[in-house]
């Protein structure tokens, strides 16, 4: 996976026109196989998210964790 620095999420998520295609998201990284690893911010939650970059739609995401240490944690025990 590829996180963003905090100036290249707000770029990208303008870049990828994702208050068009998938308002709420706020795109914090890739995970090197077409899709874009979000934040959900539609959801009080706020969890962390899949969704393919082409296309982009909110109709396509999955999540993948509650929070980003949950997140971090998932990535951590895949790679143990």
């Amino acid at each position: 996976i590829v996180l963003y620095g905090a100036e290249d999420c707000i770029e990208n998520t303008e870049g990828y026109e994702v208050s068009k295609n998938a308002p709420g998201l706020l795109l914090i990284g890739g995970n090197g196989g077409g899709e874009a690893i979000a934040f959900d911010l539609a959801k009080q939650e706020k969890p962390v998210v899949i969704v393919p970059f082409v296309p982009l739609d909110r109709s396509e995401i999955t999540e993948v964790a509650i929070t980003f240490e949950g997140f971090l944690n998932r990535q951590h025990s895949w790679y143990d």
